[in-house]
């Protein structure tokens, strides 16, 4: 887990669980604490985003727990990408 640069001048959340690990509550305690690290530690930092597949159902309700918005939808890797963002 962890924040990378986006192409359009924001943070990114990134992130990978092996299926092992699914369904403990592991993702969201993570990916809850690097969000609040990035707003936190990082100057400046407004907006992180978050993209997944639009068919990782698992995924999006991930981000939508975070408070995260869809704002976004796109065609990547000859599949629909959703676009996700926390403000601060």
């Amino acid at each position: 887990m962890l924040l990378l640069a986006h192409e359009q001048d924001d943070l990114e959340l990134s992130y990978s669980f092996l299926p092992e690990h699914w369904g403990h509550g592991y993702a969201r305690e993570a990916c809850a604490a690097v969000l609040d690290r990035g707003f936190t530690n990082i100057p400046g930092t407004e907006r992180i985003v978050a993209v997944t597949q639009a068919a990782n159902g698992r995924s999006a309700r991930l981000l939508q727990v975070l408070d995260m918005v869809k704002i976004d939808e796109f065609i990547r890797f000859d599949a629909l990408q959703v676009m996700y963002a926390a403000c601060r």
